[in-house]
């Protein structure tokens, strides 16, 4: 066996051994949103490419390849989530031996010794860094995992070819390059560095770098083309007042010192990041980056390409820390596509130091308590991520003025009965001082007044549905649970057997803003299709009840679907038997 496959072989082994504990995680946070509400929208290639838009959709992000393998999850696997899991952790393991096989190639290029031994570290960094738990153990982190994958694939074709001048492999790499585009916006980072490695790694003139360049230019202008045609262009406004562009660079600045700090020390560990940080050595870390980089490049180093890499694959995401897309203005799965880079990085940059006093393996095995740390933390960290309950205990202590986290622990307390603990976390997010989006508190408001529902307190429930909705107006649960509070009231209000008719007006009104709000809620169309059966109209509730199957025709509210629509029927001959 040769030595690469030997590596290879270790690899494998290390990255399954330390993964395997996720295949036992529940779907955590938007796990649910994706499974129950996303995944019903992508029905043909077309609504691939041009997604229906949900209230729970971003219309910032465009991301096809990760919706394909979702659904092929789902059809293999439908609502277990350990199917899921597996997949994530297959991508992240592809992703492993992807480094060690670029890192071998690129090596070679740089006519560096020990290439398999450097490969080998490069990709053990990689696969131990324990910022990649939040991608590979979340089902709704895999984006990251697919934007690597088809990146790493694109980059690794654009190597080989530049080794072997085989067009076909560049070809190949092209169609990588277009996926990675569709997988998240990160991949974009790629159409520099093509032209990079020519200049800084090969060292060819800027001439020769010009061909590949705009083939890759042309299929990113293509891409933008569809972002456009499906609405993803333009980011929405962000709620309170804009900072100013100064303001702006300076969060740029200590954002980006951010990451830095996590790829080197990634402590503490947090799903949740709640501001951008501004600690004095957080702001230097840029500049002392940027000393670096310019110094490299003055000496025409290849370092400077592996630099490059981190920045240009973090770019886009550094983005998110000004402009409000995401529930948070950083996190940690924003660096798997990034750390590639650093993973290179680092046994590249030991083996420079040592290289001129021969002793460059023994600053490369200096590496190796380095390695078993991040290893002891990955570890470790796979128990916060068990379920949603452990995931939030631990955020709520890490960001404990948020109101989102604490509206999530309290649906995780809430689902294991702990009803009093649930309440008090509602209440703390509803009262919050952050600065987070009105649409948390509307979460809150609408968890609370499921709280008051179970105990029959029904005005409680509906003056909190009523709050949330001042928060959202068009929040989709908070118009489904107010519906379906006024059909409880009106099944319990009537009289002679007959349900309450202004109060089934109410449900059935708002039921429909539920179900024009997102039009493939399940639960209100089951919901509507029974409003309409209860107030007499059996075609409409028909029509309702055929689209709970049409969506998900395995589901419970399905069957529920089937049932009420087979008591329309019967009750439909009954008349007819009367009339003939």
């Amino acid at each position: 066996m040769s030595k690469s496959w030997k590596y290879a072989l270790a690899l494998f082994f290390i990255t399954l051994a330390i993964y395997i504990p996720s295949l036992n995680n529940g779907f955590i946070w938007d796990d649910n949103v994706i499974i129950d509400h996303q995944i019903h929208t992508l029905r043909d290639a077309r609504t691939f490419f041009f997604p229906v838009r949900t209230q729970e959709s971003t219309p910032a992000y465009y991301r096809p390849a990760v919706g394909l393998s979702l659904v092929l999850d789902y059809s293999l696997h439908y609502k277990n989530p350990r199917g899921y899991h597996l997949t994530n952790i297959l991508i992240n393991l592809l992703n492993v031996l992807l480094v060690f096989l670029l890192s071998l190639n690129l090596f070679e290029l740089m006519e560096v010794r020990h290439r398999h031994l450097l490969s080998f570290m490069a990709a053990l960094l990689f696969a131990l860094h324990p910022l990649h738990v939040e991608s590979v153990s979340w089902i709704a982190g895999r984006t990251d995992l697919v934007v690597a994958f088809f990146s790493l694939l694109a980059f690794l074709s654009y190597v080989l070819f530049r080794k072997e001048k085989n067009i076909s492999v560049l070809l190949a790499g092209f169609v990588f390059y277009f996926f990675a585009l569709l997988s998240k916006e990160n991949g974009i980072g790629l159409l520099l560095l093509f032209p990079l490695f020519d200049l800084l790694v090969l060292r060819k003139k800027l001439h020769k770098t010009l061909l590949p360049f705009v083939f890759f230019l042309l299929i990113t202008a293509s891409y933008f083309y569809l972002r456009y045609r499906a609405g993803c262009l333009v980011a929405p406004p962000g709620a309170g007042e804009e900072p100013t562009l100064f303001s702006k660079a300076i969060t740029l600045i200590y954002a980006f010192g951010f990451y830095l700090r996590k790829l080197v020390y990634p402590l503490p560990l947090s799903m949740f990041i709640d501001e951008v940080p501004h600690e004095l050595y957080i702001g230097l870390l840029p500049l002392l980056y940027l000393f670096i980089l310019a110094i490299s490049l003055m000496k025409r180093g290849r370092a400077a390409f592996l630099l490059l890499w981190i920045l240009l694959t973090l770019g886009p995401s550094l983005l998110i820390a000004i402009s409000r897309l995401a529930s948070t203005p950083l996190a940690e799965r924003y660096l798997y596509l990034p750390s590639a880079g650093f993973a290179l990085l680092v046994p590249y940059g030991l083996y420079r130091v040592g290289r001129p006093i021969k002793k460059e393996v023994l600053l490369l095995y200096l590496l190796v308590p380095y390695l078993l740390w991040f290893a002891i933390e990955t570890l470790d960290r796979q128990r916060v991520w068990k379920d949603d309950l452990s995931l939030w205990a631990d955020a709520v202590k890490k960001a404990p003025r948020s109101a989102l986290p604490h509206n999530e622990y309290g649906m995780a307390l809430r689902e294991r009965g702990l009803i009093e603990d649930a309440e008090r976390e509602f209440l703390t997010a509803l009262t919050s001082n952050s600065r987070e989006s009105k649409s948390w508190k509307a979460y809150a408001a609408t968890n609370l007044a499921l709280i008051y529902m179970d105990r029959d307190e029904y005005d409680a429930a509906e003056k909190y549905l009523k709050e949330a909705l001042e928060f959202y107006p068009n929040y989709p649960i908070a118009l489904y649970d107010l519906g379906l509070l006024y059909l409880i009231r009106a099944k319990n209000e009537g009289e002679n057997g007959e349900p309450n008719r202004a109060l089934l007006i109410k449900a059935g009104k708002t039921l429909k803003r539920a179900v024009r709000a997102d039009p493939n809620f399940i639960r209100a169309h089951l919901m509507l299709g029974e409003a309409y059966y209860l107030y007499g109209k059996p075609e409409k509730a028909k029509e309702h009840l055929e689209k709970v199957i049409e969506l998900d025709p395995r589901s419970p509210e399905a069957q529920d679907a089937v049932k009420l629509l087979s008591k329309i029927e019967t009750a439909g001959e009954s008349r007819d038997e009367k009339v003939d």
